[in-house]
């Protein structure tokens, strides 16, 4: 039970995490909408554009920042065509780590883009796998075929997992360059993100590049809605927070368990002894010393546990491995249940528990069988 317990636990954990990477590991995003306040000559109203030069203000004056990165997209979807198949898709302009912060947005065939697709702003994009069925369902082979949007040919390299994501299985990737070649918007961000290199003092991380910002672009002060800041540091942490009471949660109730097992396996140890009260006795008189007698009550609890335990694990090794693919018949791709299995620290601590129970149950029939004396013994017999 302890162990179907901790590898359900897991298994819901990994499917989250799974589903929510990106989120986990740990940025502020930003993105810019109206002003709320009138500021500095402005009118109240004025949309808020956020550009590359925001990017490398915040570097230069936030300290401790990891890893940064943008995307540009237009409001409208552009008309995408390969030979005679074509769709209206949203094409999204990424620049360099935008990978490696949005760690949820996996490449499944090709590869992403490099250095040099950036640098030199290459005419290559990558397609969402849902993209990828719709422009390619007659082709073997995505990769290298050539897909035009407006009036450009650019060539596909990769396509992307869109898993429960409609967004990522409905986009066209190409690099920041890439995009402002094909629309002219290369001074216009539409997200900003910025991981911090530790995820210690996040708010005071968010609230450096908030003012930044809002002083960079002639925003109030006191204006909460020109600006979306999300602190995914901030919710990483209260949705790690929230697993690990999970996980306590299913010990104690695993625990609670095995608690209620070692009634039962004290009963059977009380049983046996009271069973085997005259071959105590005889031992004892022979020169049995009750030390030995407890020792011998406890080693056959331990193997008894030893026997149900692995008995145990093994049955739920099978259940958590079956239940994978009994889930995916019903919800597809299964992607809130992922991978339930334990590891062996757990696995090992789940025996050091196991055993030091079935210890504890044999410890009061063990201790009634060591004050057994020959004379009674033999009155059992008799």
């Amino acid at each position: 039970m302890l162990m179907m317990l901790l590898g359900a636990g897991k298994g819901v954990e990994n499917g989250f995490l799974h589903s929510f990477n990106s989120d986990m590991a740990g940025y502020v995003r930003i993105q810019s909408f109206r002003t709320s306040v009138a500021y500095a000559g402005f009118s109240k109203g004025r949309s808020v554009v956020l550009r590359p030069s925001d990017l490398q203000y915040i570097k230069s004056n936030v300290s401790g920042v990891k890893l940064s990165a943008f995307d540009v997209y237009g409001p409208d979807k552009s008309f995408i065509q390969h030979d005679k198949k074509s769709g209206n898709y949203t094409v999204l302009g990424v620049s360099e780590n935008y990978f490696d912060i949005n760690q949820r947005i996996k490449v499944i065939k090709g590869r992403k883009f490099d250095a040099l697709d950036f640098s030199s702003a290459r005419k290559v994009l990558l397609v969402g796998d849902g993209v990828a069925k719709r422009l390619f369902s007659g082709a073997a082979d995505p990769i290298g075929k050539l897909v035009r949007i407006g009036n450009v040919n650019y060539t596909t390299i990769g396509v992307l997992d869109g898993g429960s994501n409609k967004d990522t299985a409905n986009q066209v990737l190409v690099s920041a360059g890439a995009y402002a070649n094909l629309f002219g918007a290369e001074k216009k961000i539409s997200t900003l993100y910025v991981m911090p290199d530790t995820a210690a003092n996040h708010l005071v991380f968010e609230g450096k590049i908030e003012n930044l910002l809002k002083k960079s672009n002639d925003i109030a002060p006191t204006d909460d809605k020109a600006l979306l800041i999300e602190n995914f540091l901030e919710k990483s942490e209260k949705v790690r927070g929230i697993f690990n009471n999970i996980k306590i949660f299913v010990w104690v109730v695993g625990i609670g368990t095995l608690v209620a097992g070692t009634v039962g396996l004290g009963n059977i140890m009380m049983v046996s002894v009271k069973d085997r009260v005259a071959e105590i006795g005889l031992k004892k008189a022979l020169g049995a010393t009750s030390i030995s007698v407890v020792a011998a009550i406890v080693v056959e609890a331990m193997l008894i546990t030893a026997l149900g335990g692995g008995a145990g694990l093994l049955f739920g090794t099978m259940m958590l491995r079956t239940i994978t693919p009994v889930i995916s018949l019903f919800d597809g791709d299964s992607t809130y249940f992922s991978d339930p299995d334990i590891d062996l620290k757990t696995t090992l601590s789940a025996f050091v528990v196991l055993f030091s129970v079935g210890v504890i149950a044999s410890l009061i029939p063990a201790w009634c069988a060591a004050k057994i004396s020959p004379a009674e013994a033999m009155r059992a017999k008799g």
